[in-house]
């Protein structure tokens, strides 16, 4: 018998659970399915699905672990736009299997369930291979009250290290000057939006230069922010190894 089961403090804690379910009913934001966070059926989807390979336009090789036009949206939706931290969990497994595809495809990517099998011996140069998640503008931050690309690359970090990779995320990049929510804009448009836009934060110029990095993101789109923050990146001596995200769109 678990620890409260069958005790009055145990029926108090289950009662107490029913009402918040009523008061603040959970369902999955990938498919609408009631009373459960994620439901087996989109983290299958997201997590175990065929991963999405590109070329963006900088030559710069992108994958993903789903599509957008599924599941993924929802999920990504219900963090940023709802403050859904409750799906963070996955959304993290989705992009450690993205990076770990990137940076090591014979090992066919990681188990969601028991974390990515990956090799702790990096491409490349010494030391721990960067995540750096492209900055968010200050629009988005101050509506959101938090920064969930961070956090989200954050907790991808810390489950490829719990796999035996040498990874950290770095919140490495700012906006130097005012952009507009690339949402609706055509290629061309978020180019012309976002050309320039990055920099690097003061003080971390030492810790990008000669270093492996993967871009990180939730959604790829057209790829011209992955593309902006290569090449700022670039700019401070770091390799870019590619892009990775939760979604290709």
């Amino acid at each position: 018998m678990g620890r409260g089961e069958g005790t009055v403090g145990g029926s108090l804690l289950a009662g107490l659970d029913g009402v918040v379910r009523v008061l603040l009913p959970v369902s999955c934001p990938g498919c609408g399915c009631p009373d459960v966070v994620v439901c087996p059926s989109c983290r299958h989807r997201v997590l175990s699905g065929p991963a999405l390979h590109r070329i963006l336009v900088d030559g710069t090789p992108a994958v993903a672990s789903a599509s957008w036009r599924g599941p993924a949206a929802g999920l990504v939706g219900g963090l940023k736009e709802r403050g859904r931290t409750d799906v963070l969990d996955v959304l993290a497994a989705a992009l450690a299997r993205a990076v770990a595809l990137l940076l090591w495809p014979a090992e066919g990517g990681p188990r969601h369930d028991a974390g990515p099998p990956v090799p702790p011996v990096l491409p490349g140069a010494g030391g721990p291979v960067l995540l750096v998640p492209p900055p968010a503008t200050w629009r988005a931050v101050v509506r959101r009250r938090d920064r969930p690309g961070e956090r989200l690359a954050g907790h991808a970090a810390d489950r490829l290290r719990r796999a035996g990779a040498d990874v950290v995320a770095v919140p490495a990049l700012a906006l130097r000057r005012r952009v507009v929510d690339q949402a609706g804009l055509g290629r061309v448009a978020r180019e012309q939006n976002l050309t320039g836009a990055h920099r690097l934060r003061p003080g971390l110029g030492g810790v990008v230069a000669g270093r492996d990095v993967v871009v990180v993101d939730d959604v790829v789109t057209s790829g011209a922010t992955a593309v902006e923050a290569g090449a700022t990146l670039r700019a401070a001596g770091a390799r870019v190894v590619g892009t990775a995200s939760v979604a290709h769109a």
